[in-house]
């Protein structure tokens, strides 16, 4: 089964592109894909950030880094342990 993987950073860089695929150095655990898929239409008018702090998004990047600010975490969360 393919899994997705999130992952904690500590200290964000403004100005860094989290580019690169790094499970190990975020302390990554995997989630089955089935468990995440609804996340990706449910998160949907999340504020988040791709790859780096000058993108701002909404919701989580399908093939890439999405990076969740301070602001944003209750709701991932709250939605997160209701699934």
């Amino acid at each position: 089964m393919p899994k997705d993987e999130f992952g904690i950073i500590d200290s964000i860089d403004p100005d860094y592109n989290y580019i690169d695929y790094d499970p190990e150095k975020y302390n990554c655990v995997s989630i089955e894909c089935e468990y995440v898929e609804n996340w990706w239409k449910q998160l949907h008018l999340l504020k988040t950030y791709y790859q780096r702090m000058s993108r701002p998004d909404f919701g989580l990047n399908r093939w890439g880094i999405t990076i969740i600010p301070p602001e944003s975490l209750p709701g991932f969360l709250d939605y997160t342990h209701r699934t």
